[in-house]
């Protein structure tokens, strides 16, 4: 209906570019190698978050056998060759005790180690170890705790000092601490754990990281769909003038002239000149996008203005 001077017909009709279809499919697979990478970094910054504090509390749980179990039970002396049968036995009658309490069952602890200096296995709970050599050199973390600094990780077992268990766990959290007796570093003890923890973390981390990418793809492909239907082309010429702002005046004009009625009838029905007409009809044609006033009525008739 016409109000406020004017009149607004319709509802625009919009139509989406051409090509949207391979713009779709280019965004898809673009937000899915997104998603994925996403899904991988996450996966990767929750890993090393976790692994990180099982590997300080495997840390911790060195230094403290080392400072409860081993320091107050050896000397600088039992680090100094000659290291022989007698010398390492009494070693292990003033540890095993100790470090024997700390492999019980369910502690999760699988190999423990005490290391001289130059590599001297003095201490371990598999007896066949002690007194052989092995070079603390291949082992960064005992080059570590050689140098002061206790530290942890997860290793691989293919190693001489626990090829035993490579079958039946794989890896292990490896922690090395130095021991200091006097305030000198005289040796490294030596634990490895059970890696259950760790893998146990890794379904539920991974699930975690592929739920996050999925979400995130299904986000930007809302998102980008949306973005790409709002774009439109301008719609073909007759249709273009969906939203006509008619004066009354306009309207009362077009409606004689779709009668069929000359500019000078409509006039003096009007009372209005014939030029003033004119300019109505210029109008109306402009706002319809019309060549002629056959045109325009037409129009009008498809908008629904004219019965």
């Amino acid at each position: 209906m016409a109000g406020g001077g004017g009149l607004t017909l319709g509802v625009r009709h919009r139509r989406t570019e051409p090509g949207w279809g391979v713009r779709s499919v280019a965004v898809s697979a673009a937000a899915a190698l997104a998603a994925v990478l996403l899904a991988i970094g996450i996966e990767r910054t929750l890993d090393h978050y976790l692994s990180g504090i099982l590997l300080s509390q495997v840390t911790a749980r060195a230094i403290d056998h080392v400072e409860v179990g081993v320091a107050p039970h050896v000397s600088p002396l039992d680090f100094q060759p000659p290291y022989t049968t007698d010398k390492l036995n009494d070693i292990d009658t003033r540890v095993d005790v100790i470090l024997a309490r700390a492999r019980e069952d369910g502690s999760g602890i699988i190999r423990v180690n005490l290391f001289a200096r130059d590599g001297t296995v003095l201490y371990s709970d598999l007896a066949s170890l002690r007194g052989r050599m092995i070079s603390p050199l291949t082992d960064t973390l005992v080059r570590g705790a050689l140098a002061g600094s206790p530290g942890a990780a997860l290793v691989s077992l293919d190693n001489p000092e626990t090829d035993d268990l490579l079958a039946d766990y794989g890896s292990a959290l490896e922690a090395s601490a130095p021991l200091i007796v006097n305030g000198e570093v005289v040796g490294v003890y030596e634990l490895f754990q059970d890696p259950a923890p760790i893998n146990a973390l890794r379904a539920p981390v991974w699930g975690t990281a592929a739920m996050l990418g999925v979400a995130f793809f299904v986000l930007v492909r809302v998102a980008v769909r949306q973005l790409l239907r709002l774009r439109t082309t301008p719609a073909p010429k007759p249709r273009r003038l969906v939203e006509s702002n008619l004066t009354r005046r306009e309207i009362q004009v077009l409606d004689l002239l779709a009668q069929g009625c000359t500019y000078r009838s409509i006039g003096d029905r009007l009372v209005i000149s014939e030029e003033t007409v004119r300019t109505h009809v210029k109008s109306i044609l402009h706002k319809f996008g019309e060549p002629n006033r056959a045109g325009a009525v037409a129009a009008a008739r498809r908008a629904g203005l004219l019965t």
